[in-house]
């Protein structure tokens, strides 16, 4: 190991020349004050922890060999005292992928998924663009940020990055002396200084492992101007531009022109190759299965971002996609279950994607069948469990008020539903169900009510206590623009609120709604750029196009497209129930 206070003579005398004629793609902001190039690794600086690692080049430089199938990480948690390293910091490095990343890859990690492990880190998305990660608590929370660069970086080539992080002001990374992200807002006012170990080519502890040549590793507890990593790039000769990405965000605004062509890419590589159109996988990772719930989610992200599925697709894509997702249906109706949602969820999902794609369920649904009857709707509403009404509202969702859109159901029936549920509001709150406290979240109560909320909106019934949901909503937003978190199903649950409940009594708060919405708008620019690159489970995605669907609504002036989106739930196609149930289900059904 070598603790360094300067450049070796010749490289200073390279970077002044060079200094003077950079060109950064953007200006960074002065250097702070603290000693330069506090820590130098490469893997000829003994004891560097290299013992037996293959070794090759990288940028002309000796590199260590690490291979994702090896499973073995550089550790250099004892060369440098990381923990101090909590606030300024330029972190750069000199590597070379030798295999296209199979999923987010580390190069440079103190971050380990545990409670309380997280402090930074340097690495690859799954598509090939860089990231910088970093926690102030660490945790995943309020307090940590993810960046990524706007390029894609790939096997074969040496590059010379940099990640810089000035707590509380701004983090930015530069590839090849050019900036190709940065953030300036949600940036943690510094780094948590964990017992994490910090590793090159891994993730403590080990739960992904990197194919890449590690040349050279730089730790300065300081801000590097652009300038100065522009020089520091041209001294090693990594100066070649890489292909830009447009970015989604510019300018204070989100252009969710962008973001439909990226999630229609992102989508189109879940599915399988080969298989029938529609057969998708959850994520972009190669081992990742192929789900009822994938097919489905995508099917309501393309028509969230407004296509219309029936004119946009041929008839053979369409039926392809139809008969894949009856493939997982069941003679009682059912679909095969997803391992985070009842059987009810899934029934809802397929009745949104089957009414987008003009299909129909391929068996009567017998869920209904424990409520469908007058007599049965107060008992079946009993039981659910209102003290985790998150979940429990699921059963709701999909169940009731998808049967409340059938051709067999009556007004008598839908009746006695909104009798008990108004009988059970509370008038102080505008939650369900009054009197019963939370077993898990308090926030819970948010995510039941959104479930329940469309029954009232799609048959037109008004809901008795708007005033009081929209001061519970905006009551719960935290500081940072979140009700739980950036791509969280909550945080859309509330947009939806505040948007459904602004309807029902359009002059009360407006201005306050107008306020959280940007908010929490800004906290997604600030995340977006990270996320498709991450392969996120497309049921995740989602909730994302819900959630722009609504910021769409309620703050048009920052989220801007030539089509209108919709929202998961105001949307009606979605609950088209008599359009989608099986042949011969009701009285008087024609086959299609």
């Amino acid at each position: 190991m070598r603790v360094m206070t300067k450049f070796p003579l010749m490289r200073v005398i390279a970077a002044a020349v060079l200094l003077g004629s950079a060109s950064a793609a953007s200006q960074a902001a002065p250097e702070a004050p603290g000693a330069a190039d506090e820590f130098r690794w490469t893997p000829g600086d003994p004891p560097g922890g290299t013992e037996g690692f293959a070794r090759t080049t990288a940028g002309g430089l000796d590199a260590v060999l690490l291979a994702a199938e090896a499973r073995k990480a550089v550790d250099i948690s004892a060369l440098y005292p990381w923990n101090e390293a909590t606030g300024p910091l330029t972190l750069r490095l000199v590597f070379q992928l030798t295999k296209p990343p199979r999923g987010k890859t580390p190069l440079l990690s103190k971050w380990r998924l545990i409670p309380g492990g997280r402090s930074f880190e340097v690495g690859l998305m799954p598509d090939g663009r860089p990231y910088f990660d970093v926690s102030g608590s660490g945790h995943w929370d309020g307090e940590g940020l993810e960046i990524a660069g706007a390029c894609r970086l790939l096997p074969g080539k040496p590059y010379a990055a940099a990640a810089v992080f000035e707590p509380g002001a701004r983090m930015a990374l530069f590839v090849n002396g050019r900036r190709y992200a940065a953030a300036d807002a949600h940036v943690p006012a510094r780094l948590c200084p964990t017992t994490t170990p910090v590793l090159l080519g891994a993730q403590p502890p080990g739960d992904r492992w990197a194919d890449a040549a590690i040349a050279l590793v730089l730790v300065d507890r300081r801000v590097l101007s652009a300038e100065r990593i522009a020089a520091w790039a041209a001294a090693l000769g990594l100066t070649d531009p890489l292909p830009e990405i447009e970015p989604a965000v510019r300018d204070g605004r989100m252009d969710l022109t962008v973001v439909r062509r990226d999630t229609m890419d992102y989508l189109g590589r879940l599915q399988v190759e080969g298989a029938a159109y529609g057969v998708l996988r959850q994520t972009a990772l190669d081992d990742a299965p192929v789900t009822l719930y994938a097919s489905c989610d995508a099917a309501w992200t393309r028509a969230c971002m407004g296509e219309e599925l029936v004119k946009t697709l041929t008839p053979e894509q369409r039926r392809q996609w139809i008969a894949h997702i009856n493939s997982f249906a069941h003679e009682d109706g059912t679909y095969t279950r997803d391992r985070r949602h009842s059987l009810e969820h899934g029934n809802g999902m397929v009745i949104g994607a089957l009414a987008v794609l003009g299909g129909r369920q391929e068996h009567p649904v017998s869920l209904y069948e424990s409520f469908d009857e007058e007599h049965e709707i107060a008992p079946w509403l009993e039981r659910i469990r209102w003290d985790r009404q998150w979940s429990a509202s699921h059963l709701f969702w999909g169940g009731m008020h998808c049967y409340s859109m059938s051709r067999r159901c009556t007004d008598a029936w839908r009746t006695l539903v909104f009798q008990w549920l108004d009988d059970n509001l509370d008038p102080a709150t505008g939650w369900w169900r009054k009197g019963v406290p939370q077993a898990g979240l308090p926030i819970e109560v948010l995510g039941g009510a959104a479930h329940i909320w469309p029954i009232y909106q799609h048959h037109s019934r008004p809901f008795p206590y708007p005033e009081r949901v929209i001061d519970s909503i905006l009551a719960m937003q935290r500081a940072d623009g979140a009700w739980l978190g950036f791509s969280n199903y909550m945080d859309l649950d509330a947009l939806y609120g505040l948007a459904y409940m602004r309807t029902c009594a359009p002059n009360y708060r407006a201005e306050d709604i107008a306020a959280a919405a940007r908010r929490h708008g800004r906290l997604v620019m600030a995340r977006y750029p990270a996320f498709l690159p991450g392969a996120p489970d497309v049921h995740t995605v989602l909730a994302l196009i819900g959630t722009l669907a609504l910021l769409q609504e309620l703050a048009p002036e920052s989220f801007r497209d030539t089509v209108r989106w919709s929202d998961i739930f105001s949307d009606r196609r979605f609950y088209r129930t008599d359009l989608v149930e099986a042949a011969g289900e009701a009285a008087g059904d024609r086959q299609r």
